[in-house]
């Protein structure tokens, strides 16, 4: 034959091209390189944190390796507003809920944003706060509360019947999101967890109060606390919330000014903390830090202190500075 004298060289199956590649992939390196890879890219002056998170979803290897890093402190909610769809947060707490492995590596957690939770009319909790500004402000806030709340929201679905599915879904996730929080003391997984963030807005309602410091109970190696709360805050409730948090190390409370007009009517009940201090003898490190020139009674706070147990402070600090909204 013409061509018997040259050798048939076969083509790669592509079977084979396939495994030669599968084997010089990065997902193939010991876990033990992928760890100082990340070391390094910590390191890295140009890497930030969105470039963590997005390393989470190359592979499931990936979200292993970085995973400690970007849950080492999870923030519910981050969004500044409510979002226009309801079920964003519904879904934070469910991914929270039913997923307790995924934060195993998690130390920090701040709790922020929780009026997106409140009911679209609070009128006990309104009226509360309309009752603390000023008389005639207080009597006009009341009596539109009262009278023209009501009718305004009939006149709006009324006016606007297109809007009326919107709002009930919205209303829906809100309750579906409500029902959750009140499951977290129950349901929340975050074992190692050891400092807490609650950050409350003014005129923050009871019902936000309670949920967000109920949460803590689920924390059973929480050691630091950090309270940042407004002027016009319900100090005493809040105490009375925290009273049952009795492990604490390291407390520190901010206490900023929400406007020029807040900082010239209101000031924070700190000494409303007292029962707090008390009911952790394990206290030793006490911070507080305000907008409000106005001086706290250090003796005041530390009233309610067994004389026999007296608090054991390495580190007491009271500083008067301008604090900025959270």
């Amino acid at each position: 034959m013409l061509f018997s004298n040259h050798k048939h060289i076969p083509a790669r199956p592509t079977e084979a091209r396939a495994e030669r590649k599968k084997k010089c992939n990065i997902t193939m390196l010991p876990m033990d390189v992928h760890l100082l890879i990340r070391d390094e890219l910590l390191k890295h002056i140009d890497t930030t944190f969105a470039h963590f998170k997005a390393y989470r979803t190359v592979c499931k290897i990936f979200d292993d390796v970085w995973s400690p890093v970007v849950l080492s402190s999870v923030s519910l909610f981050p969004l500044l507003r409510w979002p226009t769809n309801g079920n964003n947060i519904h879904a934070q707490f469910r991914y929270l809920i039913d997923g307790p492995e995924r934060f195993a590596s998690t130390r920090t957690i701040s709790i922020k944003n929780w009026h997106c939770l409140n009911s679209d009319f609070s009128l006990t909790e309104a009226i509360r706060q309309a009752w603390k500004s000023s008389a005639v402000e207080g009597v006009m806030t009341t009596l539109a509360l009262l009278i023209l709340a009501p009718p305004v929201e009939l006149v709006k679905s009324v006016i606007h019947p297109l809007d009326v599915p919107d709002r009930a879904r919205k209303s829906w996730w809100t309750y579906q999101a409500r029902r959750c929080a009140t499951l977290l003391p129950q349901r929340l997984n975050l074992p190692n967890v050891r400092c807490a963030r609650l950050f409350f807005r003014d005129s923050e309602t009871k019902w936000v109060i309670s949920r967000a410091t109920r949460a803590l109970l689920a924390l059973p190696k929480l050691t630091e606390l950090e309270l940042c709360i407004s002027g016009d805050a319900n100090t005493p409730y809040m105490s009375e919330c925290l009273t049952q948090i009795t492990s604490l190390r390291k407390f520190t409370l901010r206490a900023y000014a929400v406007s020029a007009k807040s900082y010239a009517t209101f000031y924070p009940d700190i000494e409303s903390f007292r029962a707090v201090l008390a009911r952790n003898p394990n206290l030793t490190h006490l911070s507080l830090l305000t907008a409000y020139e106005k001086q706290s009674d250090l003796s005041e706070l530390l009233r309610d202190v067994p004389a026999d147990r007296p608090l054991k402070l390495e580190y007491l600090a009271l500083i008067v500075q301008l604090l900025r909204h959270p």
